[in-house]
């Protein structure tokens, strides 16, 4: 198992990484190396392997630890246990000085590697906020297409961190989270991409009165499919949660009505004061107990550390 996460062990973020191994009763991790550790801002990180074994971390970087400056998609390349170690940018057919960050990719039967991603886009006719559309790009052999918007620049609704599966199927899948960002709600919505082109949004979760967000989206070794979000919960006053739910699909993944019911999976409610969040899920199937692994951020012990399911 590889994993790759963000730490800030001084003013900036940096990415770190490490193998691991299931034992029957713990993780075996070795490694937790910096490898992401160019000076500026790095973050977001996304693994993803090729059919030739070879691994490519996607991540976002700004050369600044201000508030100010320009995120832009950049990789690294594991072939034969080397880290490249140097900073590549993913290809723009128009150079911007828009945002590009959270970048999720995977790899279809066919060896087409797919990347989404999240843009912050020029602001809508009549409003002053920053709008978030999805965009992708893919990877054939060593060329890459152009990149191309998944969702409009004129949707007022912000459609934004995503999560991408390329199924056994064929069918490549996408999950985001989706919604008006002044109204502070936000549902998860799925679209897929067939031989046909890219069908209509589909919502996973349809809230009115909160937010679903981060979600991950992942394919077992039957064929059923997953997602794992996080909700922002209240537990009464202003003691509000983030907790992780999921529910799963044996039927494609289709609309609403063929997923299950969803499942609070780290409820905590009761919490009086300082409520524990879990949020940021990535969800894996590990090769060796055959069980669903979901990784997560949380602040359980005053801290952010990384926990498992």
């Amino acid at each position: 198992m590889w994993m790759a996460w963000v730490s800030q062990p001084v003013s900036t973020y940096v990415i770190y990484y490490a193998t691991g191994s299931w034992t029957g009763s713990s993780w075996n991790w070795t490694g937790g190396s910096i490898l992401a550790t160019q000076a500026g801002t790095n973050i977001n990180p996304a693994l993803v392997q090729l059919q030739n074994g070879t691994i490519y971390l996607f991540f976002a970087f700004k050369p600044t630890v201000s508030a100010h400056g320009n995120y832009q998609l950049y990789y690294m390349k594991n072939s034969a246990g080397i880290w490249s170690r140097t900073y590549t940018a993913v290809p723009l057919s128009t150079q911007t000085t828009l945002n590009d960050t959270l970048p999720a990719a995977s790899v279809a039967k066919n060896g087409t590697l797919w990347l989404v991603w999240t843009r912050d886009n020029s602001t809508v006719a009549g409003t002053s906020n920053v709008m978030r559309q999805l965009w992708y790009k893919t990877l054939t052999g060593n060329v890459w297409s152009t990149e191309q918007p998944l969702t409009s620049a004129n949707d007022a609704n912000w459609n934004y961190q995503p999560s991408v599966v390329a199924g056994k199927d064929g069918i490549i899948r996408v999950v985001y989270s989706r919604g008006i960002s002044a109204n502070d709600v936000f549902n998860i919505y799925g679209l897929n991409y067939s031989s046909t082109g890219w069908g209509q949004p589909i919502a996973l979760t349809t809230q009115t009165n909160t937010t679903d967000s981060n979600p991950s989206i992942m394919q077992d070794r039957n064929g059923t499919y997953w997602v794992f979000w996080n909700r922002n919960i209240n537990n009464g006053g202003n003691n509000t949660a983030l907790e992780l739910y999921e529910r799963y699909s044996t039927k494609n993944g289709g609309g609403s009505v063929n997923w299950s019911p969803e499942t609070d999976l780290t409820t905590t409610s009761g919490c009086s004061t300082i409520c524990t969040d879990t949020m940021e899920p990535s969800a894996i199937q590990s090769t060796v107990d055959k069980n669903i692994w979901v990784f997560y951020s949380t602040n359980l012990n005053s801290i952010w550390q990384i926990y498992a399911l």
